[in-house]
């Protein structure tokens, strides 16, 4: 058990790099570019949301780490790679920055061809990451390794927030370049304790029976190939693949509009509308922690906690969609809490679920799938969001309050879909391929 909590801890690290690089583009690229250079916002949050759309690489990189492993090893050479290709590009930003506010054309081009490059980066790591702790961490403390994960990301992200306070509390090119220049240091450190014994490398003789074992669970083709005919295959893969995408547009469609929301329905101060993150946080927190404890003592069923999440979620938006239509303040704060709750206990149980619905030989391919919908849906939802400001309150067709109510109540309609979308799954017919059919399936061959 000791061993296994310290493969744990050494698997939090990477969401440090990870949380460090998200800290620097949604809480400082960001404001820069667009409030102090002057940059169209427009180009901005496009080039930053670039990276949901590069979702089809985690397929790509899911079946290459299934198939090719890299000195014995198949997923710590990986994330690697993705961690220290995803940082590099962070040196190179404030030099784009500058040269963006000049309108000079090529940088604008730079700027989304370093935005691809951390999106490529990203779904190299992150799919080779959760495909790790598939396998090295027991089914049983995989809800207290997630929790861990996420919280880590989450205190990294508050942490950074305080770091780029202290070391540039106001905008000089210098003061930017010294803090994204920490990027690279900061992923090689968190990985390298992944070297030492959280994936045990493999011998020839079991490289070669993984290969056949991948040979035998994945189809052949391109990526959009390989992830139509996992999804055709098996009803379950299928219904839990839009479960998880209606879903996570659900969560997040209010992401980028609840603080507008608060300032243009409620009258909420910049001070006041910049809490919400940290209420809603701290439910999501609150949840994975508790929850992650609780499945680690007891077997408490994963997809049960995925749904009540849903549900959750789906009540706390029907409250916000009534503290909107009623322009109090008086629900609000409760309802966050809710929404932040209901969202960690989905997010645990559907990250541990997804890793139960992963076969032997496909582990990272099948990761790769359920990333893909997670990155569809968090794209979709930001696109979607806009979209309905503009076309319900931005032309007047709905006063604010009335519109903002309509899209909370089409979110909590899209979390009942999800839920619902999974009452014909069946997921006993969801099986690994174990080693005696493995045998045979080798003999027949």
């Amino acid at each position: 058990m000791a061993r296994e909590f310290l493969k744990i801890l050494q698997l939090c690290l990477p969401k440090v790099s990870i949380g460090w690089a998200f800290a620097l583009l949604t809480v400082n690229f960001n404001r820069i570019t667009i409030h102090e250079l002057a940059v169209p916002a427009v180009l901005i949050t496009t080039m930053i949301g670039l990276y949901h759309f590069l979702s089809p690489f985690q397929v790509f990189f899911g079946r290459v780490s299934d198939r090719v492993a890299l000195f014995g090893f198949r997923r710590v050479p990986y994330l690697a790679i993705g961690t220290v290709l995803a940082a590099s590009i962070f040196p190179l930003l404030p030099i784009i920055a500058v040269e963006m506010s000049k309108g000079n054309t090529w940088a604008f081009v730079a700027g989304y061809v370093l935005l691809i490059l951390f999106g490529i980066g990203h779904a190299m790591s992150g799919n080779a990451h959760y495909a790790l702790v598939a396998e090295a961490i027991s089914e049983k403390r995989r809800g207290i390794a997630i929790s861990l994960l996420w919280i880590t990301m989450i205190a990294t992200v508050i942490f950074s927030a305080s770091v780029m306070k202290k070391m540039m509390p106001d905008y000089s090119h210098e003061a930017m370049q010294s803090l994204y220049n920490l990027s690279p240091f900061i992923a090689v450190g968190s990985i390298l304790p992944l070297f030492f014994g959280v994936e045990q490398k493999l011998t020839h003789t079991e490289l070669c029976d993984a290969h056949e074992q991948t040979r035998i669970a994945l189809p052949q083709g391109n990526i959009f190939a390989v992830a139509k005919e996992l999804l055709e295959r098996n009803q379950t893969t299928r219904l839990f693949f839009f479960f998880i995408l209606f879903s996570t547009i659900g969560i997040f469609l209010q992401d980028t509009i609840l603080e507008v929301f608060g300032a243009e329905v409620l009258k909420m101060s910049v001070r006041e509308t910049s809490s919400f993150q940290q209420i809603w946080g701290s439910g999501v927190l609150l949840a994975m922690l508790v929850m992650g404890i609780a499945t680690a003592r007891w077997n408490i069923n994963r997809l049960k906690i995925a749904l009540l999440g849903n549900y959750g979620t789906a009540i706390g938006l029907l409250l916000l969609a009534l503290t909107a239509a009623l322009e109090s303040r008086t629900l609000l704060y409760p309802v966050l809490l809710v929404m932040g709750v209901s969202t960690g206990l989905h997010t645990l149980g559907a990250v541990t679920t997804m890793m139960d619905l992963t076969v032997d030989g496909a582990r990272a391919t099948y990761m790769g799938l359920w990333g893909l919908a997670m990155s569809i849906g968090s794209g979709l939802s930001g696109v979607l969001a806009g979209a309905l400001v503009t076309m319900l309150i931005e032309t007047a067709f709905l006063s604010s309050s009335n519109g903002y109510a309509l899209i909370f109540s089409l979110e909590a309609g899209l979390m009942l879909i999800g839920a619902l979308v999974l009452r014909g799954a069946d997921f006993r017919s969801f099986k690994p391929i174990r080693r005696e059919e493995l045998t045979v399936a080798m003999a027949n061959d």
